[in-house]
């Protein structure tokens, strides 16, 4: 399989397949790429589910549907699972995005950050786990000691 004619690059959202059998697809934004992987963060369309980790962008601006980025969701995918450029956000932005996890965000991004997550009985919780296990068991790519498998 390949991935097109051209590598991914950092700030373009990617529609990605699963590397189970019949696994879900998703759509990434990436980080950075290397010789057979790239750092890629979750995205979805509800943004009405973004905590202070998220960052959200209305529809039209980076894509044709609204865009959450999961900045906390971060994690290596194989190459091989690119399959079509969507769309892209300014690298700028891009490269600000993984300060979030450590609580920083450039001021110009905070008016797109959602509200903090209050514990379990959040409803936004379980949603946040659902999407980490989804990601777990169908796009992020596995590590032994030795590396990736």
């Amino acid at each position: 399989m390949t991935i097109g004619p051209t590598k991914p690059r950092c700030g373009e959202l990617w529609l990605i397949d699963s590397f189970r059998p019949a696994g879900p697809r998703t759509v990434v934004c990436v980080v950075e790429t290397g010789k057979n992987l790239a750092s890629v963060m979750l995205t979805d369309n509800e943004p009405n589910m973004a905590s202070d980790q998220d960052i959200c962008y209305a529809a039209g601006e980076v894509a044709p549907w609204p865009v959450r980025v999961c900045a906390d969701l971060i994690g290596p995918v194989r190459l091989t699972l690119f399959r079509k450029r969507l769309g892209a956000i300014p690298i700028k932005r891009v490269n600000l995005l993984p300060m979030s996890r450590l609580g920083e965000f450039a001021p110009h991004l905070a008016a797109r950050r959602g509200i903090p997550l209050r514990g379990p009985a959040d409803p936004r919780w379980d949603f946040a786990l659902a999407q980490l296990s989804l990601a777990q068991e169908n796009w992020f790519t596995p590590f032994d000691e030795d590396g990736p498998t």
